[in-house]
């Protein structure tokens, strides 16, 4: 009989150094993951870093041809205030029957 417990105990402890070897297996796993996620998290927030700043440079240099257009529309109203208001109107007009027709 014993030499049959001792078979049930190689087997025991053969299953427990797989579960040890698992065990670590699942460590090493977990700390490439978090080797992983703190590399992909630090190029994430340098993009994003990246396309703010580029976003004041952007306006900069957009703001002077949208106030020539905001002049420029202004004098258009100013000058022509019937067409101004014929224009006005067909734009809603347009935006009425987009909201109409895409409902459907």
């Amino acid at each position: 009989m014993r030499s049959l417990f001792q078979f049930d105990d190689h087997r025991h402890g053969s299953l427990e150094s797989r579960i040890e070897m698992l065990r670590d297996e699942i460590s090493e796993l977990s700390r490439d993951a978090s080797r992983l996620s703190r590399g992909a998290y630090k190029n994430a927030r340098e993009s994003g870093y990246e396309l703010l700043s580029e976003v004041p440079k952007n306006a900069r240099a957009s703001l002077p041809v949208a106030r020539r257009s905001a002049r420029a529309a202004e004098r258009a109203v100013r000058d022509r205030p019937v067409t101004a208001a014929a224009v006005a109107g067909l734009v809603v007009l347009g935006l009425a029957a987009t909201l109409i027709y895409s409902r459907r």
